[in-house]
């Protein structure tokens, strides 16, 4: 009987301390939040300013390379971009989840907002010395696809579904803070804006917002009352606001 009861202690203490390993999180401060998130657009500015430094380098030297050399150094910019995102973007957005924040992604942060703006002053300079030699034409060109397609749009989806999945593949390691998990009653921890956030970039990309955006009249000059325009939206929230109650009732049932 001995052994079993030792067992018993055993799986009941190792019990206790899965329990306290998942509860009892009051999440972290706003600013923390903040600064963890401000990795993404940091990430993306750098590798910005170095694309557009490769792509003013390659014009620059355009003339004196022939078509087979331009096609190699079209592929291996391409690898190079690559690794250039990876680096940049990718590996401090996973840095910075984990307790390695402090101090080695904080640094990271400021070496990557520094190097961002020394790119993009030498950027200017050389659009600025080589004016004359790039088209107008094609920059509004590239400006109006750049518009129509929403680029950064396309970037904010990719960053929620990045962070959310390196949060939820960490989030069971000790590696990532307990105060970015969910947090239990009060508070607000990193992985609670992950539900809010697809929200909004669903709403974002809906059909309805599609539509709007497509559309050639305003909504200030269109002849639908505000009324009318609340009224059909509030119609088009019935389902998740059902959804909502069905989980909360369920989640309540099963406390």
């Amino acid at each position: 009987m001995r052994p079993i009861i030792a067992d018993n202690d055993f799986a009941t203490t190792l019990k206790e301390q899965k329990e306290a390993f998942v509860t009892g999180h009051d999440g972290a401060t706003s600013s923390e939040i903040l600064l963890v998130c401000l990795s993404a657009p940091l990430g993306i500015f750098l590798f910005l300013e170095i694309r557009k430094y490769l792509r003013l380098q390659s014009f620059i030297h355009k003339k004196k390379k022939n078509d087979g050399d331009n096609a190699k150094a079209q592929g291996s910019s391409w690898k190079v971009l690559v690794m250039v995102e990876a680096a940049f973007i990718l590996l401090p957005m996973v840095i910075c989840q984990t307790t390695l924040l402090y101090p080695y992604g904080i640094t990271m942060l400021v070496a990557e907002a520094i190097a961002g703006v020394c790119l993009h002053e030498l950027n200017n300079n050389s659009v600025k010395q080589n004016q004359r030699s790039i088209s107008p034409n094609t920059k509004s060109s590239k400006t109006k696809k750049n518009d129509a397609k929403m680029p950064f749009l396309t970037s904010y989806r990719a960053i929620v579904s990045y962070l959310t999945f390196v949060a939820i593949l960490a989030v069971d390691f000790r590696i990532f803070p307990r105060r970015f998990a969910k947090t239990e009653t009060t508070g607000c921890g990193l992985m609670d804006l992950g539900a809010a956030s697809f929200v909004i970039s669903g709403g974002f990309v809906s059909r309805y917002a599609r539509s709007c955006l497509l559309s050639s009249s305003s909504l200030d000059s269109s002849g639908v009352s505000l009324g009318k325009k609340m009224r059909s939206t509030l119609i088009r929230c019935i389902p998740l606001v059902v959804l909502g109650f069905v989980r909360l009732l369920g989640n309540k049932g099963l406390d």
